[in-house]
């Protein structure tokens, strides 16, 4: 089993027509996507999360009703706390967080500590939690706990500026988390922030430690770092739809693959194939608008 842990939330699509804003809501939330696709992988999934006591939690916990039949759910739903919305507008490209008192990041640690079971391999975090000391202290104890039981720790930086002051030493805080990760993924820019070093191979070598790297680069494809050893996966041109979830999808497949393989001994051609199915995966999903379902099963990804 593969257990995903962080922020369920709602993406907030807008777009400007007439004058006037049209907004379209839907279930998000970076590790909630990575769950649901694994789900959808036909992975063994469990996903924990928080929302708020509010109406777009009471919203969430609705539409999660869909997904219970193939993806084990354990989402609670936090007094005096509000869902975090991710705003997203066309036009301009990013995401903005609204996210005052938020229930995202509010972790139970001896809940999270007795959670995992002996069939949990993997244990996915999402990188919302990082904003807030607390959660940061919880999630940092949790995981030693995890190592001590022998889990694999994955996790992606998933990077958004506007959940930090601007004066944090935010980096500190995703390299500190990247210390207790097996399975890392990153953007090409990403990286360089994190490293400060431009050359993608040079800046890898900092990461030597890590069980398996995993670096996307949008519309050109994906790499693969690997025992000291650079491999790339071109993307096939696609004409998009929605790239809202793209990378969330890409992390699904390659967790996927991975997870049926010794992180210790993956072949060459392995490596080629766990590429191609996160590329596929992240295809897939920006072809249809929103960040989950772009695929069925495993049979429908690979026919």
């Amino acid at each position: 089993m593969i257990l995903v842990i962080g922020e369920i939330l709602i993406d907030m699509v807008g777009n400007i027509a007439s004058n006037s804003l049209q907004l379209e809501g839907k279930l998000g939330g970076a590790p909630f996507n990575v769950a649901s696709n694994l789900a959808d992988l036909d992975v063994d999934t469990t996903f924990y999360g928080v929302v708020g006591k509010d109406v777009i939690g009471d919203f969430l916990l609705d539409q999660l009703q869909e997904h219970k039949e193939c993806l084990n759910l354990f989402v609670k739903q936090k007094e005096d706390r509000m869902t975090t919305i991710a705003f997203f507008l066309k036009d301009k490209g990013n995401f903005q967080f609204l996210r005052k008192i938020g229930a995202d990041y509010c972790f139970n640690k001896e809940e999270l500590i007795s959670f995992p079971n002996k069939e949990t391999k993997y244990v996915h975090f999402g990188s919302l939690f990082l904003s807030n000391k607390e959660a940061r202290e919880t999630i940092f104890e949790v995981i030693k706990e995890y190592k001590k039981q022998g889990k694999v720790i994955s996790f992606d930086v998933n990077f958004r500026s506007d959940i930090f002051e601007k004066d944090e030493d935010y980096i500190s805080y995703y390299l500190k988390m990247i210390e207790f990760v097996d399975i890392l993924k990153v953007t090409k820019d990403e990286l360089e922030m994190l490293t400060n070093i431009k050359d993608l191979s040079e800046a890898l070598k900092k990461f030597n430690n890590k069980k398996i790297v995993f670096v996307t680069d949008g519309e050109n494809g994906s790499y693969c770092y690997y025992k000291n050893k650079l491999y790339f996966k071109k993307a096939s041109k696609v004409i998009p739809v929605d790239t809202i979830g793209c990378g969330d999808s890409f992390m699904a497949g390659v967790l996927s693959y991975l997870y049926n393989l010794n992180l210790d001994n993956i072949l060459e051609e392995d490596i080629e194939k766990i590429l191609s199915r996160g590329n596929e995966c992240g295809k897939r999903t920006c072809l249809v608008k929103g960040a989950i379902h772009g695929y069925k099963s495993l049979k429908d990804l690979e026919d």
